[in-house]
């Protein structure tokens, strides 16, 4: 099959008395349009609307991104997440931040309220993400493979960053390290606790035939969501952790 373009006239004028597509779409946008043409536009239109109208509406109920949102959808540093001891020891981990530019305390808490990272219809001061792969080769013989599967894992924390950390008072800056300190290590538990996840998602993957092996996946990924909610539940997203931040003013 040959497109229009490239088509031989089946008259035997030579090709060039043929005009092209190009000049034959022009001639019709520039002439005066007949009913025909304003049909055919105004369906193409109500199609677009039609199709698009949800997406259209959806994006314009969201509300407007944070610094943490855009600093989460980044994809980050490895050479950051080497950097904090805390984090040392797990593989591919990456580590963005969103600026915090207030210098006192007052300023600070309402940055970390209003910049932070909305997951779901909540919004979260730090945010620890993580990611499963699995893919397994067919046996030699042609049968299922799963019991050789390999597992990889990925994750990624956003943490908030001050600007402009040598500006606070020594107060204000004691408050913020204990708080960071506290923040991170609680997102490091999230993230020990998916990284060890990772030998259960293995499990159930090679446990199961070709069939059943990603629904077995993603089951073992359910639960250890679910592990990390209730871990958040019981540290209160950290702040029985001391993730807190508490200037000594509000001792």
């Amino acid at each position: 099959n040959r497109s229009p373009m490239d088509m031989t006239p089946f008259s035997h004028e030579p090709a060039a008395a043929v005009a092209p597509w190009g000049s034959r779409l022009r001639r019709w946008f520039l002439q005066k349009p007949t009913k025909a043409q304003v049909g055919f536009i105004s369906g193409v239109l109500l199609t677009v609307i039609y199709l698009k109208a949800p997406e259209w509406l959806e994006k314009a109920s969201e509300p407007p991104q944070t610094a943490g949102d855009v600093a989460a959808a980044a994809a980050g540093s490895k050479a950051a997440a080497a950097a904090i001891p805390a984090l040392r020891g797990i593989p591919n981990v990456y580590v963005s931040y969103y600026g915090i530019q207030a210098t006192d305390a007052p300023g600070i808490k309402a940055e970390l309220k209003a910049s932070g990272i909305r997951w779901g219809d909540q919004r979260f001061r730090a945010l620890t993400r993580w990611d499963y792969r699995w893919r397994w080769d067919a046996n030699p013989d042609g049968g299922c493979g799963t019991a050789n599967a390999r597992v990889t894992f990925r994750a990624w924390i956003t943490l908030p960053r001050l600007a402009n950390p040598n500006a606070l008072s020594p107060e204000v800056a004691r408050a913020w390290q204990s708080y960071m300190s506290s923040l991170i290590r609680h997102e490091a538990n999230h993230l020990r606790l998916a990284y060890g996840g990772r030998l259960l998602v293995a499990h159930a993957v090679r446990a199961s035939g070709c069939a059943t092996a990603n629904a077995a996946g993603e089951l073992a990924m359910a639960k250890i969501s679910y592990e990390s909610a209730k871990y958040d539940e019981r540290t209160y997203y950290g702040w029985r952790e001391g993730a807190q931040f508490r200037p000594p003013s509000e001792h």
